[in-house]
């Protein structure tokens, strides 16, 4: 221990620990492994989030010896061999738990750091929040402070006029089912009045499943488009009537469309027409659709970076559906959502995200106040839902069912 240089910092940490009685033994890493082995817990402090380059051919055998012990691993801010940001490197110290320091890293976010960082949490240092308020970042976490800011409380006067008409377009043979869960997440989350717009077989199940919504029968020819607030894919289907409907609603609407499911693969084989969605626009797809639409990419920092790029491009709000989901925005900012679980991977969830964020745009929220608080709430409805249902009995209609109780949460605390 003598040989390693040790700040005053180190000291004084380490005598707490000393204090408590647990035996503690400081082992350089270059010192071998035959020391590490013996013991029952080892503290990861190898490396910080300073590193900014692969590991040394040193470095990568002393972890790949270290990892082969299968101990219990803590890390200190982040695994050693993680890099804070750009790609996962495939030598990094698989740890049970990260203990990171104030703030989340970039790379916490993406799939294939999971198995290398075990369950994290952020700790508080001490560090002022208004130093990093000071610093320009273009990445921001979704945080309850942050959807309290977005939030609007309702008006004593308001009427169903206020809160806008949303129309839900969707719904194949066999698929009503989807456009029957926007269609009732629009209407849960504060749409004034909502519309469905599906074939005529669909009339029935739609009015039966949502008396407070109308129906429409799935026609191009016959409607004036630009009056509604759209979310169209959900249940959609491919065929000919479909491909002409969803380009008469992009060549129709002057305002920002919500664009999931179907919608998103027929964008994909017409490049003509995906150039021509209205400004502002969201497009919500998961990682499939995602490459469908954008090319394939092995890693989620090539996925993200090319969302960033797509978004700017293209002047459109690009929501990428995933564990940490993330909302790539036309100005070049970069949010990840802090809100959902595993049990959310079940059928019809993406129909949900749809109707949440079609019926905030309804009621007047910003594509961005809606893309940011539709994804934190729908993951937050998931949240609570699974505390009563469990993640693997979670449904989309228990999401549904719980956003009451989110969108209370956030405005109990709403100034």
């Amino acid at each position: 221990e003598a040989k390693i240089q040790l700040s005053k910092l180190y000291l004084e940490a380490k005598n707490i620990v000393l204090e408590c009685g647990i035996p503690l033994k400081v082992i350089h890493p270059m010192a071998g492994i035959g020391e590490i082995e013996h013991a029952d817990v080892i503290v990861d402090g190898i490396f910080g989030n300073g590193l900014n380059r692969p590991l040394s051919e040193q470095y990568v055998k002393i972890i790949e010896n270290i990892n082969k012990l299968n101990k219990r691993i803590y890390a200190i801010d982040i695994p050693s061999g993680m890099r804070a940001e750009g790609e996962i490197d495939d030598v990094i110290l698989r740890c049970n738990a990260t203990l990171a320091f104030q703030y989340p890293k970039l790379s916490f976010f993406q799939r294939e750091a999971f198995e290398f960082l075990g369950k994290w949490e952020c700790l508080s240092i001490g560090i002022p929040s208004i130093l990093f308020k000071n610093e320009p970042s273009n990445q921001f976490l979704i945080d309850p402070k942050f959807i309290q800011s977005i939030f609007k409380i309702r008006k004593p006067h308001s009427h169903k006029g206020t809160f806008g008409s949303a129309l839900l377009i969707g719904g194949s043979i066999g698929m009503a089912g989807a456009i029957i869960l926007s269609a009732k997440t629009s209407l849960k989350i504060g749409a004034g009045k909502c519309t469905i717009m599906s074939i005529s077989e669909n009339r029935e199940i739609c009015q039966v499943s949502i008396p407070e919504a109308s129906f429409k029968i799935m026609d191009s020819r016959i409607e004036d488009f630009s009056r509604y607030t759209i979310g169209i894919g959900p249940g959609l289907g491919k065929g000919t009537e479909v491909k002409d409907l969803l380009s008469t609603v992009v060549n129709d609407s002057s305002k920002p469309i919500v664009i999931d499911a179907d919608a998103l693969n027929l964008l994909a084989e017409n490049d003509g027409l995906f150039s021509t969605i209205p400004q502002d626009s969201i497009l919500t797809p998961h990682t499939g659709e995602f490459q469908t639409l954008f090319g394939n990419y092995n890693t989620d920092f090539q996925r993200f970076t090319a969302q960033l790029r797509e978004a700017k491009e293209r002047s459109i709000f690009i929501i990428l559906k995933g564990r940490y989901t993330t909302i790539a925005c036309p100005d070049g900012t970069f949010y990840f959502n802090s809100t959902g679980n595993p049990g959310m991977a079940t059928g019809g969830s993406g129909d949900v995200l749809t109707g949440v964020i079609t019926g905030l745009l309804a009621q007047g929220y910003s594509a961005s106040e809606a893309s940011i608080l539709g994804v934190y709430l729908h993951g937050l409805s998931g949240d609570i839902a699974t505390k009563s249902k469990g993640e693997m009995s979670l449904t989309a209609s228990d999401i549904i069912s719980k956003i009451p109780q989110a969108i209370n949460g956030i405005k109990k605390n709403t100034k």
